[in-house]
Parts: C-alpha cells; sequence; structure tokens
C-alpha cells in the first residue's frame, strides 16, 4: 500500500536534528526562497496564520476575512480566536481554487484581508487578487501550506501577498512532522509577531522527547513495505474528527534544527511532486466525465496530491475504491464544505436553501485525490491513471 502522504525524512537528518546545532538555517533559507525581509516559525501552520491575524487587527477596525468555501475547516478556528468573522467565496470548478470574479461583491467596509489558498499545491491567480487587494485597500494572507514549492509567474506561492504561512505537518510537501511558519516584510508585524511567540510555551522536557519519537515512528511507518504491514495500526492516529482548538507553542529546537535539513532537499522534493503531477495531468488530460484543474499559464504546480473532479459522486466512490483495492492510498479530504459544517464551533450564518455555494458543495462530492509525494513510483502512477481511464 502506498499511503496517501510520505514526504521523507532521512535518519541523517534526525540525526543532525537531534545533535547537531543549525541556529538560525531554517530561517535563512525560507527568506531565500520568499524573497521577505523577516520569518518566524512556531508549532503549526495554524499558528502562524492566527498570529498573522493578529498583526493585521493592530489599530485596524475592520473584521472580516474572505476565505473560500471549500478549504480546510479548522482555517475557521484561527479566526474566529481572532475574534474576526469569516466571510465564504464560492470555488472555481475550473480552477479548483477560490473563484476571484466573485470576491469583489463581498467587499465591504469592514473587509481587513483576503486568504488566498493555493489548493493541493495550485496557485491562486495572484496578479488579479493583487489588483483587488490594492483597489480595495484590504490585504493578502497567502496560505500556502500545502503549496510548498510551488510557483506562480516565477515566484513561489507564500511570497506575494503581505504575509505568507507555510506549514511543515506530516501530510504536506516539506515536513519537520509538526510545525509551520510564517514570512512577512513590515517590521512593525514582524516585532508584535515575535513578541507574541516570545510569550507562547515551551514544551517539556517529555514533549520534546515524544515529539522527536513521532517523527521517527513517522518517517518509518511511511515506508509502502511498513505501511502495507501496519496500516491498520497507523489507522488510529489519523485525523478522523475536526479540531474544535488548536495549540499554540514555540517551535522546539529539534524541529528547527530538523527543518534546516530538509530545506536542503526542497529542490529535490519539489521536483519529484511536480514530475508526478505532471504525468498524471498528461495521462488524464482529456477523460470523459472527468474535470481536471485549469492551471494558470505562468503556475508551476508542485502537487501536494493529484486532484480529479468526477461529475459522479458514485463513480468517485468506485475509483477510490478501486485505487485502495490496487494499493494506492487516494483520499476524499473533505466530505463537506465550511458552509455545511454542522458542528458549533464552525457554524456559520449561512441559509441552508437555497445553497450560497453551490459549487464548494458540488465539489465536495466529486473530488478525489491521488498522492504525489516521492514515495510514490511510476509504475503506480501508472496504475493510477490506468485504473482510472478503465472505470470512465
Amino acid at each position: 500500500m502506498t499511503p496517501s502522504i510520505g514526504t521523507p525524512i532521512p535518519v541523517s537528518d534526525l540525526l543532525a536534528g537531534l545533535f547537531f546545532q543549525k541556529n538560525g538555517e531554517a530561517k535563512e533559507r525560507m527568506l531565500n526562497l520568499s524573497g521577505k525581509k523577516y520569518c518566524c516559525f512556531v508549532n503549526s501552520g495554524t499558528t502562524a496564520f492566527f498570529l498573522s491575524l493578529l498583526a493585521l487587527r493592530q489599530n485596524d477596525s475592520r473584521t472580516e476575512i474572505i476565505l473560500p468555501a471549500y478549504t480546510a475547516p479548522s482555517l475557521i478556528l484561527p479566526i474566529k480566536s481572532a475574534g474576526l468573522t469569516p466571510v465564504l467565496c464560492d470555488i472555481s470548478l475550473t480552477t479548483f481554487n477560490m473563484d476571484i470574479a466573485k470576491i469583489q461583491p463581498l467587499i465591504s467596509k469592514n473587509t481587513l484581508a483576503i486568504l488566498a489558498v493555493h489548493s493541493f499545491g495550485i496557485p491562486v491567480d495572484m496578479a488579479a487578487l493583487r489588483r483587488i487587494a490594492s483597489e480595495n485597500s484590504i490585504y493578502i494572507i497567502e496560505d500556502a501550506a500545502s503549496s510548498f514549492g510551488s510557483k506562480i509567474d516565477g515566484c513561489y506561492t507564500g511570497s506575494l501577498g503581505d504575509i505568507g504561512f507555510f506549514s511543515f505537518n506530516r501530510g504536506k510537501n516539506i515536513t519537520t512532522f509538526s510545525g509551520g511558519c510564517l514570512v512577512l516584510d513590515r517590521y512593525k508585524w514582524f516585532s508584535f509577531i515575535s513578541g507574541q511567540i516570545s510569550e507562547l510555551n515551551e514544551l517539556t522536557l517529555r514533549q520534546k522527547f515524544l515529539l522527536a519519537a513521532k517523527t521517527g515512528g513517522y518517517t518509518v511507518a511511511i515506508r509502502p513495505v511498513i505501511y502495507s504491514i501496519f496500516e491498520p495500526m497507523i489507522r488510529k492516529f489519523k485525523y478522523h474528527h475536526l479540531h474544535t482548538s488548536f495549540d499554540s507553542f514555540q517551535y522546539p529546537k529539534f524541529q528547527s534544527n530538523l527543518a534546516a535539513r530538509v530545506l536542503r532537499d526542497e529542490t529535490k522534493i519539489s521536483e519529484q511532486r511536480f514530475q508526478n503531477g505532471g504525468y498524471l495531468y498528461k495521462a488524464l488530460f482529456g477523460c470523459p466525465s472527468l474535470q481536471l484543474p485549469d492551471l494558470h499559464p505562468g503556475a508551476r504546480v508542485v502537487y501536494n496530491q493529484f486532484p480529479l473532479l468526477l461529475e459522479q459522486p458514485a463513480k468517485r466512490d468506485q475509483i477510490h475504491q478501486k485505487l485502495t483495492g490496487a494499493g494506492i492510498e487516494a483520499t476524499v479530504l473533505y466530505p463537506e464544505p465550511i458552509h455545511r459544517i454542522e458542528d458549533p464551533h464552525y457554524l456559520l450564518d449561512y441559509p441552508v436553501d437555497p445553497d450560497p455555494f453551490p459549487n464548494a458543495t458540488y465539489f465536495s462530492k466529486r473530488l478525489l485525490l491521488i498522492p504525489t509525494h516521492p514515495l510514490v513510483k511510476r509504475k503506480e502512477l501508472e496504475k493510477a491513471a490506468q485504473i482510472t481511464r478503465k472505470e470512465l
């Protein structure tokens, strides 16, 4: 079984993270990559987003954040925790990202920022988004959590907004098992965020040990041979429920050292994901009853996973079952768009009928994701394409 996630962490990098200090190297690499002036590491992409919101809120009374109606539901938690209001925008069934044409009507005098989510690694048209933001004097926060390494018009995602944040969680393009960072240019925001981070708790020695142990366990468990044997046990450690809160703490030294090592391999890992996704795109392009994302001409997509949009939900489920049976762990991601989630932590004031975001609802029932990480072999990609074409 090839797992849905599988960014490898070499044992040499784990040992280096434990025993060799790399003070400032991870930040230096992120600054070189993004072209920004400042970088802050924290325990997660969620915390990075939360601190970004707090920074923007300084001396600004605006309270609304525009974000796509189909994205990680957990993004709602930091918005609400910062005392702000989520404003959803429908997605495009062509680009698989937020529909930029539908943003302007959502902008009001209370709009603080637009959250540009580069879903699945596919870059948003940032030039168009920046024009909207500039014309309306609002900020852009880039969610590059799933698009590390992707570029648009020659620039890395995460580098084109007022603030960009990344995730190094275990399912992301580059991983230190958990963690995140944000990049920005304004010293005022950087100073504020640095002060906030200094007040966060550090992990205890026991917690640091457990985190290092889990990181080592992860890099062993994702190996297809190991995963095939222990998948029923590994499944228990996966996320099965919506998060109702998030923890914030300082980025442990072990992970900072590890980040300095894994970021050295960013180009190689990104190239493998780019090639794997590119193969699937060519192999499945033009298949009947199947929609692939329409990519921006200036985009270089480093896929977190490769998205397929099937016309019929039943066909999606059928292909999903066939791929799993063939040893390829495809996934269906979020079963509901944000406005359909009934958990009180996520509940927003939108009507049930008529559906305010029909594309997001349609998308949630028809999306299928194929893994593109470096541990996926070409023969598995060929098998995935063959199964998909046959079922269509």
